[in-house]
């Protein structure tokens, strides 16, 4: 008797345990990489006006959150770039930073936009 009381309590522990476990996973930021390489130019049209202080401002944010890893954010320093969240803290996008100092490649002129 004694040992079928043992193992419902065990099994009911143990439930209980990968019940929590499955739940803070699931709210956690991907292991994986999602940054594969810097942004097109013309992805990200404003990115242009945001500064490296405040995309490092936005990266630590978005670290704290659980938007992104830490691998992500390795890559987002490397690429000068500031990820995108949603208001639930998903990755939408990532966006350049400080046009000046970012690759030739992303230069955009505003005045020839689409956008007026």
């Amino acid at each position: 008797m004694k040992i079928k009381l043992f193992f419902q309590n065990l099994s009911k522990c143990l439930l209980l345990i990968l019940s929590i476990f499955f739940t803070v996973q699931s709210f956690a930021a991907p292991p994986e990489n999602r940054i594969d390489g810097p942004i097109g130019k013309g992805r990200c049209v404003i990115s242009n006006l945001i500064r490296e202080e405040y995309c490092q401002k936005l990266r630590k944010l978005a670290l704290e959150t659980n938007c992104i890893n830490h691998n992500e954010y390795d890559s987002l320093v490397k690429y000068h770039s500031t990820p995108m969240c949603d208001r639930d803290y998903r990755l939408v996008s990532w966006c350049p930073c400080d046009i000046n100092k970012i690759n030739s490649d992303f230069n955009f002129d505003l005045d020839n936009s689409d956008i007026k």
